[in-house]
């Protein structure tokens, strides 16, 4: 009943923007550059321990992704937006108590990070939102 997961990912991207804004002249300028995909993380992965025997199954599961970018600016490029690190450490347990009936437990970022989105440089933060550590529990029916 006992079990190991583990998944790493990396990712070696990049993109190349439209004609670059030109603030000075009000308009594009021809120019592009090079940048990474928007929404790619160079680096996920998770672990996860678990059980399922006799009606149980409970699981602790840690997810990590690492900053990646979430817009360009066309006019500026230290004004570009990325999102921070982001570990998660999330809990989960089931008990069936026949096959009708099911109890459950979730704990979600149980060590309670934060998001952060920035400009250019992890200091420039422009967000930083918090919404603590979830738990929900319960009973399942099935019909």
């Amino acid at each position: 009943g006992f079990g190991v997961a583990l998944n790493y990912t990396y990712s070696d991207d990049s993109a190349t923007t439209p004609p670059l804004f030109n603030p000075e002249t009000g308009q594009n300028d021809g120019l592009r550059r090079e940048t990474g995909l928007s929404g790619a993380s160079a680096n996920t992965y998770n672990a996860s321990v678990f059980f399922e025997k006799f009606g149980v199954s409970t699981r602790l599961s840690y997810q990590y992704r690492s900053a990646w970018l979430n817009s360009i600016d066309l006019g500026e490029p230290r004004m570009d937006r990325y999102w921070d690190d982001r570990p998660s450490l999330d809990f989960s347990f089931r008990y069936s108590i026949n096959e009708q009936w099911m109890l459950f437990l979730d704990g979600n970022n149980l060590t309670n990070e934060y998001g952060r989105r920035f400009h250019d440089e992890r200091r420039y933060v422009y967000e930083l939102e918090g919404f603590g550590r979830s738990y929900m529990a319960g009973v399942r029916m099935s019909f």
